[in-house]
This record gives C-alpha cells, structure tokens and sequence, in this order.
C-alpha cells in the first residue's frame, strides 16, 4: 500500500492552444496551425458548427422545446411592449425626424430603425416556430411587407435610391428624385399601418381574457357551498360515436339533395348586417376621398405652397441671359472673354460695364426677393460652374459682385456705402400681400463680393442664408447642413447642351419649410388613419355584436341555464315577459310626454322595428318557450333527462335512459293549526290523518 505521499503519473500536458499531441513532421508540413491564444476563423466556425450540431434540430423534444420558447417570448407582456413601443416609431418615427431634428441626429434614428428591424425580424422568426399557420400565411406577408419598408428610412439607403450626384439638368433631376423618393417612402410606409391590425387583436385578445376572468370570477361567488364550475366536457360518449355514425349514414345523402334543390333565401339578419356594413364601407371611402388629399401640402385648401416656386426658374433663366450679354455667352464654338483674362476688354468696354451692372442687379434682386420670406422655397447657396473653359479657383474669382474692374469706376460702389446702397434699391417695404423685402444680411453681403470658395457639384458658390457653413472654406454647406428631400436645385434651361459645358448657374433652394409641413401632415395623415380605421372596426364590431354576437350569447347562457336546471326555464320565461311589459309601459309614459308629431314620428319607427324582428330574436324566445314547454311536460321527474341530454352536446341524439338515482328517505312537515283541538276530537287517529295529508 503507498503512502498518501505518493506522486501518481500524470498525462502528458500540451501548451495552450494545441488541443492533441505534436503531429509528425509530415503532418505539419500539410497544415499550419494558429498562433497561441489566437484562433483562426476556421476555428471559429468549425466551434459554431459543433455547436448548431448539438441542437438536433430533427429531435422532435428538441423542435418542442423551441416552439414552447418561441411561443412564450411572443405572448411576454415585455416583448408585446416593445414591439407595440417600435410599431409606434415605424409609424411616426420618421417624420418626426424631418419635422422636428437636424440632420446631424439622423445617424441616431438610423440606429432606431435598425434596432427595429432586428426585432420585428426576430418576432417572425419566433411566430414562425411557435404559431400554427402563420409561416408564409396573410400575416406572415403583413409583418414582412411593413418591416422590409422600414430599410427606405435609413438615410444612407434612400440617399443611394434617390439622391445620386450630379451636375447641371442632373441636379434638377436629382432634386426632384429626391423629393419624389420621399413621397414614395412616405407612400409605402401606409403599408406599416397594418401592423396596427395585430396591436388590434393583440387588444381584443386581453380583453377577451380579461372579460372571461371576471365571468369566472362572479361565477366563484354565485357558487353554493360544495358546488364547482362545471368545464366544458370534450369527450364523446360510445353511444355518442355509435349515434353520430348512423346518423351521418342515414341523412347525408339526404341533406345534399335537400340543399341543393331548395334555394337559399338571405335572412333579415344577413340583410341588416349587409346593408349597415355597405353603408359604413361607403361613409368610410367618401371620408377618406375628401379628408385625405387635405393632408397633402399641394392639395390642401388652407395653406397655400406654391408661392415664389415657379418665379426661380424664370430668374435662373434671366440671370443667365444677362451673363451671356456681358461675357459674350452666345458664341458656342470660342471661349467667351471673361474666361481669357480677369479684366474688362477697352473694346465696348462701357457696353461690357452696363450688362455685368445689369446681371448683378437681376441677381440682387433675385436674393432679395427669395432669400427669406412667408414662402417655403428660400434661396439657400449660390453658385456659378465651368466644365469646359476654367477651374473653379478662377470662377470663385469671376463670380463675386461690385469689382471695379468688371463696373468701372461710375458703377462701382464704395464697400463702405455698398449696404446702403442696396438697401435702398433693393429692400421694399410693402412687396406682396404685406410681405416686406427686407435688406440682406451683413455676412451675406461680405460673401457676395468675396472670393467665393464652396465647392458643390463642381460648382463654386457661397451660402447667403445667415446662418453657419461648413467646418472648412471649401466644404460643402448644402451637403451639411440640408438633408436630400430639403434642397432643390435650380438650373437655367434656356441653353443648348454646349453651351451648358460652357458656363451656367446653380441655385439651391432651402424647402425646409416645406419638408417639415408635409411630415407634419403626414404624421396627422397617419394619426387620422389610425383614428378612422379604429373608428370603422368599432362600428363594424358594434353592428355584429348587436345582430348577430350578442343574441347567439344571451342563446347560449340560456342553453347553460336550461342545461343546468331545466326547471329553471318557467322562471326565464317570466322574466322575458316582464321584461316586455316594463319595455311597454317605458315607451307609453315616453309617449305621453311628446308632443303629437313627434309621437307620430316615434311611434313609426317602433312599428318599423318590431314589424319583422330578427331571427335571432325569435330564435332566442322559442328557445325559452322550448325550455318551458320542457320543464311543463316532463315535470320533476324528467328535469334529469332534459338536463343529462342538453349536457351531451356532441350529437342530436336523444337519450333517455338516462341512470336513475335512489332515495333513501322522504322527509315531509305539515303544521296543522289548532292542533290541540284537532287531537281532542281526532284522539288516536290524528297520526293516521296526518300521514294521510302527507301522503296525499
């Protein structure tokens, strides 16, 4: 025996790392193996595969246990939040983010909807493991339509969609691209609407369990001591079985013929519910028609947004003419003077000083009059590009205004005096409908007669709203600080396409304004929907429940009532009829109060709505009738016949063998009056009448 001493041998250790021995030299010079602590990707995904091979995906437990977790993480009152909290954000989130935020903070609703995305991706998985028929079935298609739309809100996508770069006429169609894409995004977002049927059933479905909990709840305390509530019973009975079989081979061929030789007629129940639902269907449409359009910022009869927009375009246009006047634009086979030699040639020289004085009037008066105002398209950024003739260092110092050297002496202006100057000419009081053109901006005149230096589109321009540009001298100021559905570019179009390559302007208007009135309206538009569609399901709910649910209901906790004492059924019959009789003497002292057309009037619609009652109410009164009838027939002795046939739900058969039970005793009471004078005369046979009144 060794000592507690005593070393046993150990295995062999490797190194971190190695998960077998050391191959042979003929074996490493095949493969190569991943330094220390450092495992290679085909490592990680031979681990990943080992992994999804313990799951046993054929193992039918396996299957179970995942569809019981799928199930349970679908009904979680935490998951069901979350996802409600996402449908709302997928409904709102975006035009929350045109209305109200920056372009700064669209990376922050970018992740939003990324986030969810990821979770409506996984609430479809998890329903399309968990519950039956959903996979591939209409709300499969619902959840994966409105979900795919949300990857039209990421910024990065639809600027890729529909805000491709361009120059020249592809700006114009880049903007309107831009704007047509939103209204496109907008548009198929409607489909995310549908998401609000499941939020709808997902509200029915509590409402109904809570409804059935406080039906259990008052059941409890109608409850005689020793009493249980009685569930509904699924299991069939041999006679059951036996009656079904002979019953389905006796009359089914019976049935068919008998169905299809009689025509149906629709009942005043189908008719009413059709009619009402027609009608509701109708109202709905025609609201949707006049309402809808007035949330478009175009088709609203309120709010006016076609102001100044056209008015740009005809400025484009006369502010290049009056550059083609000045640089000698018209001849499209040489390069134009003013793109030789920044000075103004002696020839003509004072015909050249008039046309550039001209051009820069009708620009000035082109920016005071859009640069801001009670409109939504605000000039934004300015500028000039040459893709044929000279760079942009040399347009950015052709293009700003008040050089000597292109007005002369006469028709330049002092930088001193120069916002006096124009402010007089140009600034109005009373200019339309009590708007005021007011005087530019101190930084935007200081950038006019600037170097200009923003490169845009190969464009060279300034910024002459008063408000930051970008972080460097050259940067982009449109790119910054406007999303693509906020800008719309401008171009002249009166010129041939050489004459394109040769010089043209570019304006980028500021529709901020606008953008942020369409999500406004469209955040109403959605609210509206919402509040319609809420609307018309109630009214369509309220319709069946009235004429068709309700009565099937009030049929059925009758049926429960005969069921569990068919004696109970005189007694419902008393109720209905009283019931009638106070119904009556309601509408005779309601009568007596109104004046005679109107009781004429009320009488009318009385007569017209118990002239041919529902179905459903008839049905609903031979039922209690039928119970009567019942209860009066077969008296005491036949309640437990009625009661055991009603409880068999499963067939129409009948059965009236039903087990008899036993009695051990009858216990009777007779209080007889004046008894001692009874016993007196009576003496020993007063026990023998007694037991005779008993037994009579």
């Amino acid at each position: 025996m060794k000592g507690a001493n005593s070393v046993h041998p150990q295995p062999p250790r490797f190194s971190p790392g190695h998960g077998r021995p050391p191959t042979s030299p003929s074996k490493k010079s095949r493969t190569t193996s991943a330094p220390p602590g450092k495992p290679t990707a085909m490592t990680q995904l031979q681990k990943l595969l080992r992994r999804l091979r313990k799951i046993k995906l054929r193992d039918p437990e396996r299957m179970a246990w995942i569809r019981q977790k799928s199930r349970r993480l679908c009904n979680s009152w935490r998951f069901t939040v979350l996802t409600t909290a996402l449908t709302i954000y997928a409904l709102f989130g975006d035009d929350f983010r045109l209305c109200v935020t920056h372009k700064q903070t669209d990376e922050l609703f970018n992740v939003l909807t990324m986030i969810a995305c990821l979770v409506f991706g996984i609430e479809i998985f998890a329903q399309s493991l968990g519950q039956e028929e959903y996979f591939l079935g209409f709300f499969f298609m619902l959840d994966f339509g409105s979900t795919v739309t949300l990857i039209l809100d990421l910024t990065w996508v639809s600027r890729e969609l529909f805000c491709a770069g361009g120059e020249g006429e592809e700006a114009l169609r880049t903007s309107r691209a831009g704007r047509a894409g939103a209204r496109a995004s907008r548009t198929v977002r409607i489909i995310r609407l549908m998401r609000l049927v499941k939020l709808y059933k997902a509200y029915w479905v509590a409402m109904e369990k809570k409804k059935e909990e406080e039906a259990r709840k008052q059941k409890l305390l109608e409850l005689k001591p020793g009493e249980t509530i009685q569930e509904p019973t699924e299991s069939r009975s041999e006679f059951q079985v036996r009656q079904d079989g002979e019953d389905s081979d006796d009359f089914e061929g019976e049935d068919a013929q008998r169905e299809e030789d009689e025509p149906k007629q629709e009942t005043r129940v189908g008719k009413k519910l059709s009619d009402m639902t027609t009608r509701r269907v109708i109202v709905l449409v025609l609201v949707m028609l006049v309402v809808l359009p007035q949330f478009e910022p175009s088709g609203n009869m309120f709010i006016s947004t076609a102001d100044f927009q056209e008015s740009a375009k005809f400025a484009a246009d006369l502010i290049y003419e009056r550059w083609r006047s000045w640089c000698g634009g018209h001849n499209t086979t040489g390069q134009p003077w003013c793109f030789s030699a920044l000075q103004t040639p002696t020839e003509n020289q004072q015909d050249h000083y008039r046309n550039r004085f001209e051009m820069e009037a009708a620009l000035l008066n082109f920016l005071h009059v859009h640069i801001q105002g009670s409109f939504f398209y605000r000039l934004y950024w300015v500028g000039a590009t040459s893709r044929r003739w000279v760079d942009s260092t040399y347009l950015g110092q052709l293009s700003p205004l008040n050089q000597e050297r292109f007005l002369g002496q006469d028709l330049w202006v002092n930088p001193d005096s120069l916002s006096v100057v124009w402010d007089g000419v140009y600034a109005r009081t009373d200019f339309f409908q009590g708007d005021a053109v007011p005087s530019l901006p101190g930084v935007t005149k200081t950038r006019l007669i600037n170097v200009w230096q923003e490169q845009c589109r190969s464009a060279v321009g300034i910024v002459v709203q008063p408000e930051l540009r970008a972080t460097t001298a050259t940067g982009c100021s449109v790119d910054a600080e406007l999303r693509c559905s906020e800008v719309q570019y401008i171009t002249p179009l009166s010129f041939t396409s050489q004459e394109s390559e040769s010089f043209s302007f570019l304006f980028a208007f500021d529709q901020r304004g606008y953008t942020q009135l369409e999500a406004g309206l469209s955040i109403l538009q959605t609210l509206f929907i919402c509040f319609a569609v809420g609307v018309g399901a109630m009214t369509f709910s309220t319709d069946a429940n009235e004429l068709l649910l309700n009565p099937i209901e009030r049929m059925i906790e009758k049926m429960e009532t005969i069921k569990d004492n068919p004696l109970e059924a005189m007694r419902l019959g008393d109720l209905e009829f009283r019931r009638e009789e106070v119904d009556e003497a309601r509408f005779r002292e309601k009568l007596e109060k109104m004046s005679r057309p109107w009781q004429l009037l009320y009488q009318y619609r009385r007569a017209k709505k118990h002239k041919e009652p529902m179905e459903t109410v008839m049905l609903e009164k031979t039922i209690i009738k039928l119970g009567g009838l019942l209860a009066l027939g077969f008296g005491e002795a036949g309640a437990e016949v009625i009661g055991q046939n009603m409880k068999v739900s499963a067939t129409a058969g009948v059965n009236a063998m039903v087990p008899g039970s036993k009695v051990e005793a009858i216990i009777g009471f007779c209080n007889i009056r004046n008894f001692m004078a009874a016993t007196e005369v009576r003496y020993a046979s007063c026990l023998s009448f007694l037991f005779a009144v008993l037994v009579a």
